[in-house]
């Protein structure tokens, strides 16, 4: 997905409504493979029905693999253009730039765990200090 293709976050009357936006174009995430289960293998039949059961999933295994990579490119695409969002809302230009990664390290610490809104709501404070 490209930044052509991401609406404008500007658009957007809050950083809640740019969030759930940049949510809602989040990819399904990818299903594990379960492994197979191994019982005890009377004959040989269960062994090659094991082997063959064991061979098909490290195929899917593979697969969800590069599913689960592309996923993570395509989410961290998307949170990059958040922050990139989420900084230029809260003013950061305005801040001398030996601080900027610091302020955006200390937001991001203190509100992260609620997710994006509380960064911005953290840096925000914080650039006040600079103003």
């Amino acid at each position: 997905m490209t930044k052509e293709q991401v609406k404008d976050l500007s658009d957007f009357a809050s950083v809640s409504e740019a969030c759930e936006y940049i949510k809602s174009l989040y990819p399904e995430y990818p299903k594990k493979p379960a492994k197979p289960a191994y019982s005890s293998l009377k004959t040989s039949a269960h062994a090659r029905q094991y082997a063959d059961e064991l061979d098909a999933w490290e195929e899917s295994r593979k697969k969800y693999e590069a599913d689960h990579g592309a996923y993570m490119d395509k989410v961290n695409h998307l949170n990059e253009l958040l922050e990139t969002h989420i900084k230029d809302v809260a003013g950061v230009s305005m801040v001398p730039k030996q601080y900027r990664d610091k302020l955006w390290s200390l937001a991001w610490d203190r509100g992260h765990s609620s997710g994006y809104s509380e960064v911005y709501n953290e840096l925000s404070l914080l650039v006040d200090i600079f103003l």
